[in-house]
């Protein structure tokens, strides 16, 4: 019983120092990589302009498939 315990405190042990190195890795990168507010609107107008694309595609492509299997 005592060896499981020990177990147990060693794994959460290591899972609180792997927290704690990730943490304070992930708050400067956050710190480094800050994205402003016109960053934020530049991104998504990118993203909506890459979905009206793939949406047109996918309209021009059933279209092209439906006149030709018409025929």
């Amino acid at each position: 019983m005592r060896e499981a315990i020990r177990g147990w405190r060693r794994g959460l042990d290591w899972v609180k120092r792997l927290l704690q190195t990730h943490w304070t890795t992930a708050l400067k990168l956050r710190d480094h990589a800050r994205m402003s507010e016109e960053t934020f609107h530049l991104f998504l107008a990118g993203l909506v302009g890459i979905i009206g694309g793939l949406t047109q595609l996918g309209y021009l492509l059933f279209n092209l498939g439906f006149l030709t299997g018409l025929h």
